[in-house]
This record gives C-alpha cells, sequence and structure tokens, in this order.
C-alpha cells in the first residue's frame, strides 16, 4: 500500500508476531497478532489487512466489533471460510504434506519445498542472512486454513476484498466472502499484492469514505 493517504487520515502500520526487525521469529501466534491489531485500532478504526494478516483482522472485529468501522481485505489468505472449494482442496493437499514436515525440515529446504508446492519457480538465489530469516519465518507460520475464524462477523463491519486478478485460488475465496455479503473489487497489476496497484490509494479511500457516510 502507498503510505501516503491524505491528511484526513493516520494510518498505523502493524507487524505480526515474530516479524518485525526486532523481533525473532517465532510460531504464528494468533492472539498475540490480534491484540496488536486492537491495540492499533482504538475505540474505533478502519483496518486494512494484506494475506495472512487478513486472519488477525476478523479475528480482531469477531472479538471487538463496535470498534471495527470497516475491513478491507487484500487476498486474504481464510482458506479456513472456503474449503470445499476446488481451488482451495487443491491448495491444502498440494501444501499439507510439506507442512506437515516443517518440524524435520531445514529453513531453506522447507521453503523450496514450499514454493515447488505453490507450482511457482524457486528463485535460485544466494543464500544471505534475509533470506534465510524469511525462510525460518515461513517454516514456523501455522496453516491458514486452521485459523479460527467465524462467517459471522462479516455481517457487522462493511467488507471490501480486493483481488490482483491473477490466481483462481484467492479469487475463489473472494467470491465466498461475496456470497457472506463482502463487496469486491480487483486492481491487476502487481499480483499477489494488489496494494501496490495503481489506483489502490483511491480505492481504500472512497471505500472509506462511503462506509463512512
Amino acid at each position: 500500500m502507498q503510505r501516503h493517504l491524505g491528511s484526513e487520515f493516520r494510518p498505523r502500520f502493524i507487524e505480526r508476531v515474530g516479524y518485525g526487525s526486532r523481533e525473532n521469529p517465532c510460531p504464528t501466534d494468533f492472539s498475540g497478532d490480534v491484540s496488536r491489531v486492537l491495540a492499533a485500532l482504538g475505540d474505533r478504526g478502519h483496518i486494512v489487512a494484506h494475506s495472512y494478516g487478513a486472519i488477525a483482522a476478523i479475528m480482531a472485529a469477531q472479538e471487538r466489533p463496535e470498534a471495527v468501522a470497516s475491513l478491507l481485505l487484500l487476498e486474504p489468505a481464510c482458506m479456513s471460510l472456503a474449503r470445499g472449494g476446488p481451488n482451495v482442496e487443491a491448495h491444502v493437499a498440494a501444501l499439507s504434506p510439506v507442512l506437515d514436515r516443517a518440524a524435520e525440515s531445514s529453513d531453506v529446504a522447507y521453503e523450496t519445498a514450499f514454493v515447488t508446492a505453490l507450482g511457482a519457480p524457486v528463485s535460485g538465489e544466494r543464500v544471505t542472512k534475509e533470506s534465510r530469516l524469511r525462510a525460518r519465518r515461513l517454516r514456523l507460520q501455522a496453516a491458514p486454513w486452521h485459523a479460527p475464524l467465524n462467517w459471522a462477523v462479516l455481517s457487522l463491519p462493511p467488507t471490501l476484498v480486493v483481488t490482483g486478478g491473477w490466481s483462481a485460488l484467492y479469487d475463489e475465496v473472494a467470491q465466498v466472502f461475496v456470497g457472506h455479503g463482502a463487496r469486491r473489487a480487483t486492481l491487476a497489476g502487481a499480483g499477489h499484492r494488489p496494494q501496490d496497484a495503481a489506483g489502490a490509494n483511491q480505492l481504500m479511500t472512497d471505500f472509506w469514505e462511503t462506509t463512512s457516510a
């Protein structure tokens, strides 16, 4: 997301537990992630979340729905809410064997197996301190389809799901959200990060103005 949203907005950027620049990698901490979201939210505010971060966003809305003015979810990895769809089930089937072997894999080997299971090309980049850190964080991440999410929360705050127009998996998840009352938009050109696509900030501000009205 481009950080300049105009003087009327005061964005706060939150790191998941174990992902901060001064934090050591650690196993996924859903409750810790939610606590950080709620602390940043204050009495009331809009939540924007990308990919795995959408899990904490929805869980925060489950815990304090009165504090969430809206949810704007960018390619949410909320697979636990979309089980049964063919693309979601293929994703789960491909990655489950990799996650099952996480404890016995090295960080770099795990990342390679994970990327391969996704069907993406392995980069072949030189192993660095930064790439080892990224790989370790990935290996410690829990499967998103195990996240304790509840559809009922989407009947409370206005919700917009944004996809990048490149993935049948994320399109399928988004359509399930739409079936539960969410709005949907597509911003092409930036793959899994639609927040980096042209028009992202305008889409966000238009959504917030609509929900505030």
